[in-house]
């Protein structure tokens, strides 16, 4: 009798901590399913190293983004597919390089009202200006003012997006600097691939029907990120059934491998370079040759089964390796780029907060 409360105690101790749950060949629905008229926060931080050799020069640089999204769920359709509007609570970024570092806030008080401050530290003149600080809360502003419509189906496939809004809209570009930062910022950015690049960051891609831990199946995913086409195909798999606080989840790790395609990367830079050569009075041709290694990631998910949504998504350093060659003219130089990613999203049910 003794031994049996023994058991019992300890048992009921360890349910305080994540542990597995018993029946681990237990065949589970996992399934997106957030209920009409609900809303989620979901917090998203990202750090990105990379390092850019140009005829031998080396450039360092960091940059590190925290965003706050509200999901609203509009509708659920009869298939169970989520009609979700996406909008920006809080936005952070900071960038650290040589030539130039910066942060900017932008925050939403409780009246709606958006709040953006921009502060740059460099060492040329050029950059110091209040004309650069205008034009980096500018863009802070934009985003802040974003608005992400989504058809999400159960799986967590993105069925169609759109935006409304663009980051680049409107910018004041009243002097050579922030018209170059402007066009620069343009042939990286296109507003038409932001959707994407968050739903790749917030929504794991589940089986269609149940499975059992130890189950794999296929994913893809397929978006363009600063004017690079990224391809990927891989597998998802369940590792793992636990609880942590009262909340059953299931543990998926999803590993990809993305195809990098540089077409319009390389279009949308050569036009960017020959447009600033001709603001200075000279005529030149531009082209830009770039060769993109495959770029492996790894993925891994804590998926609330009975709520049906992300609890926790950490994705490990994805190392992305570009390298390729300017042409100006008859001068010729050329360049290597290494970029190094890791990041996590979470959701929360705003009730909760």
């Amino acid at each position: 009798m003794k031994l049996t409360t023994l058991v019992c105690t300890t048992l009921l101790l360890a349910g305080s901590t994540a542990q597995p749950c018993p029946s681990s060949a237990e065949a589970v629905t996992l399934a997106w399913k957030l209920p009409a008229g609900a809303d989620y926060l979901v917090e998203s931080s990202s750090t990105t190293d990379s390092n850019t050799v140009t005829m031998g020069q080396e450039q360092e640089e960091t940059m590190v983004l925290e965003t706050t999204h509200r999901v609203h769920v509009e509708e659920v359709t009869e298939d169970g597919n989520m009609e979700l509007t996406i909008t920006v609570e809080s936005y952070f970024m900071s960038k650290e390089s040589e030539q130039l570092d910066i942060e900017l806030s932008c925050e939403r008080d409780e009246d709606g009202e958006i709040h953006v401050v921009a502060v740059l530290d460099s060492p040329l003149a050029e950059l110091q200006g209040d004309d650069v600080v205008s034009l980096f809360e500018a863009i802070g502003r934009n985003n802040m003012e974003l608005v992400f419509t989504v058809l999400l189906t159960p799986s967590g496939a993105v069925e169609s997006s759109s935006l409304e809004g663009d980051p680049l809209d409107n910018l004041p570009t009243d002097t050579d600097v922030t018209e170059m930062i402007a066009q620069t910022a343009g042939a990286l950015l296109n507003a038409d691939d932001l959707a994407g690049m968050l739903s790749s960051q917030i929504f794991s891609l589940l089986p269609v029907d149940p499975v059992e831990v130890g189950a794999e199946w296929d994913v893809a995913r397929h978006f363009t990120a600063l004017g690079l086409e990224m391809d990927g195909k891989g597998s998802c798999s369940f590792d793992e059934l636990k609880t942590e606080e009262g909340i059953r989840l299931a543990v998926l790790t999803e590993d990809m491998q993305y195809s990098l395609v540089t077409d319009q990367l390389e279009e949308n830079m050569a036009e960017m370079m020959t447009v600033m050569f001709e603001k200075m009075g000279v005529e030149l041709d531009v082209s830009i040759y770039l060769d993109a290694d495959d770029m492996d990631t790894t993925m891994q998910t804590d998926f609330d089964i009975a709520a049906g949504f992300n609890r926790s998504m950490t994705w490990s350093e994805m190392t992305a390796t570009v390298s390729g060659a300017v042409t100006v003219g008859d001068a010729e130089m050329d360049m290597d780029v290494e970029t190094i990613s890791s990041g996590h999203s979470s959701w929360s049910l705003l009730e909760e907060e």
